[in-house]
């Protein structure tokens, strides 16, 4: 799923993902959902934090957890914001390195009080391994615990 998909596309997913589970077996299910399932936070968020009006598309990642659920053995990765080769261009950080190369500046907008934390793909697919082989059903944040 991605934050631009509309209502409509949200429900076809779930849809699918609904079908997929109860027609395929699986061993040990992953799924990457995502941190927007928290909502809005002023506070650094952990795993037993609040639900505090997620958008649209952190209500269609909290509906197919809930899917991803029902499987006998699963993991739920909610990572922090993901980067790394193969972005798409209209992508945060693709976005201030091409101003940055046409402008030679980064225009960020807001007052800059919102901090981020940013994993490397490398690393989330390091911490899918390592789920895959480790048992019981749990839900994880992937992050790396500095924030910029």
């Amino acid at each position: 799923g991605s934050h631009a998909a509309s209502h409509e596309e949200f429900i076809k997913q779930h849809v699918f993902l609904q079908q997929v589970i109860a027609t395929l077996k699986f061993g040990r299910v992953i799924f990457i959902s995502s941190i927007a399932v928290y909502g809005n936070h002023s506070t650094p968020i952990n795993i037993d934090s609040c639900y505090c009006n997620p958008s649209i598309y952190g209500q269609a990642k909290l509906a197919q957890e809930f899917l991803i659920k029902s499987c006998a053995d699963y993991v739920i990765i909610r990572p922090t914001y993901i980067y790394g080769n193969g972005m798409g261009k209209n992508s945060l950080l693709p976005i201030w390195v091409q101003h940055a190369l046409n402008s030679s500046k980064i225009t960020v907008y807001g007052n800059g009080a919102r901090w981020q934390d940013y994993l490397h793909v490398d690393d989330l697919v390091d911490l899918c391994e390592k789920k895959k082989k480790k048992g019981g059903n749990h839900t994880v944040i992937a992050a790396t615990g500095k924030s910029y």
